[in-house]
């Protein structure tokens, strides 16, 4: 599709060498996982992917609007206020306030693991990557920072 973009606008196209090599993950998936999947399900399944990861985005895109209600930019983060959330828009509140707090590593255990903050005789406090931890004290998730 690129080479025949390149070849009607009669631009000069370079293959990177790289792209054929199986070392990135990315190459493995188009080089390997794609043509089995092909293979598996008898047909081109690139649209189908492709489809999905369109309502993903777009799905993603009204999750994160539905986030202006909760205060993940402040400091500390009300506990009720991730409680009273359907479970889709705690992780995201969390993963957006765990972010933009600048915890390194980020991913689901964290978000998970901030998440049983919030569960009736769950802990107290939590560790994170790059020696933080978050607690909860009177109703509010914090951020701890070594020394």
């Amino acid at each position: 599709m690129i080479e025949a973009y390149a070849a009607a606008h009669r631009l000069r196209h370079r293959t990177d060498t790289s792209n054929r090599s199986p070392d990135h993950t990315r190459n493995r998936l188009r080089l390997e996982l794609l043509p089995l999947l092909c293979e598996i399900f008898g047909r081109d399944v690139s649209p189908a992917i492709a489809r999905a990861a369109d309502i993903a985005a777009d799905d993603s895109a009204l999750l994160d609007s539905l986030l202006d209600t909760v205060p993940y930019t402040a400091a500390r983060l009300p506990a009720q206020a991730l409680r009273s959330l359907p479970p889709a828009l705690a992780r995201r509140a969390v993963h957006r306030w765990l972010a933009i707090r600048g915890v390194p590593d980020l991913g689901f255990a964290e978000v998970e693991r901030t998440l049983s903050l919030l569960a009736p005789g769950g802990p107290a406090k939590v560790n994170l990557p790059g020696d933080l931890h978050v607690r909860r004290r009177a109703g509010e998730l914090f951020i701890e920072r070594p020394p």
